[in-house]
């Protein structure tokens, strides 16, 4: 990673920074980072969630992460025993939607909505989290849920 001895010199050389640099000089300096969109969470659809689940920590050695009831469904995650707070991966029905975390469900639900984006359902407690489905404009369904 650069530090402050490598990238000040990037500043009076003349040299323009590359994004990273960029960024890690704005970072040094105090101000925030962009935000970017950040992939926590994939899903491989299944047709019985209990086998899945046996297979990917039986078989595979994934540790189970989330198994909360979600009526028919279950929201059923695993993760790596090396980077349990890393990326998880649903083990999600044949019949769910792709998802996606959000720290203020609500917030980003009205952002997006500003933006024309078509929702199929709004903001819905379902429990121990906060779920909202849209539609990505290429035939996909969304699921956001509260992180």
């Amino acid at each position: 990673m650069f530090g402050k001895s490598l990238l000040l010199p990037l500043l009076f050389s003349g040299i323009v920074p590359t994004p990273q640099q960029a960024m890690m000089m704005d970072t040094l300096a105090g101000r925030p980072k962009e935000e970017t969109m950040k992939i926590k969470l994939t899903s491989v659809l299944v047709t019985d969630q209990d086998s899945a689940l046996e297979f990917y920590t039986g078989v595979l050695g994934f540790m189970k992460k989330v198994d909360s009831s979600m009526g028919e469904f279950r929201w059923l995650t695993v993760v790596s025993p090396e980077g349990p707070n890393d990326l998880e991966l649903v083990l999600e029905p044949t019949a769910n939607p792709a998802a996606r975390a959000y720290d203020d469900i609500r917030g980003e639900y009205a952002r997006l909505k500003s933006l024309g984006v078509v929702f199929h359902a709004e903001p819905t407690d379902v429990g121990t989290t906060v779920i909202a489905t849209f539609d990505d404009t290429c035939g996909n369904l969304i699921q956001m849920y509260q992180a």
